[in-house]
């Protein structure tokens, strides 16, 4: 039997916001523990590399309070955490039961809002997640 692996990627952008910059990270992590594993290891790797401050979000696939989300949670904040009201459940987007999207902030952000949007639950299967900050 051949397993068939999903190619993963993470993005990188910088953006300048009043004289601010932000390095922003989006990224969709594997369903596979072992693939899953290696993908943190290189994220933590590459948000390590600058002071800038940091945005990093996507589809993590991973439970709060896991040991993949205690182990990003150790370099940077969950703005859920910090911001949201309710369970933050953003998967599937029709009836969403889990919590599997994500968006870290390092320290020096300050997170005001989180929210799960609603408005068009058929555009994708899970359901997108927003929030309200500073720098």
């Amino acid at each position: 039997m051949i397993g068939i692996v999903e190619a993963r990627s993470m993005l990188e952008a910088t953006i300048q916001i009043e004289q601010k910059r932000i390095l922003l990270f989006v990224t969709h992590l594997s369903l596979n523990p072992f693939l899953h594993h290696k993908q943190m290891k290189k994220i933590l790797n590459e948000i390590s590399k600058s002071p800038i401050p940091k945005l990093v979000m996507g589809d993590w696939n991973m439970k709060p309070h896991s040991k993949g989300w205690n182990e990003i949670t150790n370099n940077l904040h969950d703005a859920w955490e910090i911001a949201g009201k309710g369970d933050g459940n953003t998967y599937p987007s029709i009836r969403p039961k889990r919590r599997l999207d994500y968006i870290f902030t390092s320290s020096s952000i300050s997170v005001f809002a989180a929210e799960i949007i609603h408005i068009e639950p058929g555009a994708s299967d899970h359901l997108p997640l927003r929030i309200v900050f500073s720098v």
